[in-house]
């Protein structure tokens, strides 16, 4: 089932029920844009553009379309979207325009788990939250226009050198 809105401020104003049988998760991507992410007719997920007033499906304009891997999560910020798959069990986390195209891949520190990417319309960084194996939660920020990642928050476990450790993934 679909959850169907007005969008104002980014949230989402009094919402009702349209269109049945609709595996989703609905997102305020922006003021401008409600978008959705569609795992019925894509397994692994898509966002797509959908105006509240015209849901119907010959209406739906997709925006990130369906990929190899799976869709975690979405967000928008700064006037970008930011996506999340999960590629052999890591997150991969990317920056699109708001039409849909790629701009950059944000390289995170090593094989893990990141979450996050969320802000204002006019934020100019965001933060986000990455996990690994051997890297305690920490906090990151993402400078958007430098398309830099910092250590914002750290754990500090004393005579723990994370750095002595290394993460790598083998195939069999």
């Amino acid at each position: 089932e679909l959850i169907v809105g007005a969008v104002a401020g980014g949230k989402l104003g009094d919402a009702k029920s349209s269109i049945d049988d609709f595996d989703t998760a609905f997102k305020a991507l922006e003021d401008r844009m409600s978008a959705v992410s569609d795992a019925i007719e894509a397994a692994n997920g898509r966002v797509i553009l959908l105006d509240p007033r015209r849901p119907g499906k010959e209406n739906w304009k997709d925006i990130l379309p369906e990929k190899p891997e799976p869709l975690e999560r979405v967000s928008a910020a700064g006037g970008k979207l930011f996506a999340v798959y999960s590629k052999d069990v890591a997150s991969r986390a990317y920056a699109y325009s708001l039409e849909g195209k790629l701009e950059n891949e944000i390289v995170l520190p090593e094989l893990g788990a990141a979450t996050g990417f969320q802000g204002r319309a006019d934020d100019t960084f965001l933060f986000y939250t990455f996990t690994s194996f051997t890297r305690p939660s920490t906090i990151f920020r993402y400078d958007l226009a430098t398309r830099k990642s910092s250590v914002f928050r750290a754990p500090e476990i004393s005579d723990y050198d994370a750095s002595r450790f290394v993460t790598r993934q083998v195939f069999f």
